[in-house]
C-alpha cells in the first residue's frame, strides 16, 4: 500500500462514519417527532374530555332546577 491508497481509505472511513452518524441524528429526530405526534395527540384528547366533562357540569344545575319546579 502506497500513502496515497491509505489516505483515501482514511477518507473512506471518515465519510462512512460521519454518514453514520448523520443517519443516526435523522432516526433520533424522527423518533422524537412521532413522540412529540403522540404527546400533542393524547392531550387533544384529554382537552376534549375535559371540556365534555366541563359541559355536563354546568348542565347539572339547569337539570336539576327544572326538576325542582316540576
Amino acid at each position: 500500500m502506497n500513502t496515497g491508497s491509505i489516505t483515501r481509505a482514511g477518507a473512506l472511513c471518515l465519510a462512512l462514519l460521519l454518514a453514520a452518524c448523520g443517519a443516526d441524528a435523522v432516526g433520533s429526530a424522527a423518533t422524537g417527532a412521532a413522540v412529540k405526534q403522540q404527546e400533542l395527540e393524547n392531550a387533544q384528547r384529554t382537552q376534549q374530555q375535559v371540556q365534555q366533562d366541563l359541559q355536563k357540569a354546568l348542565e347539572m344545575p339547569a337539570e336539576r332546577a327544572k326538576r325542582l319546579d316540576q
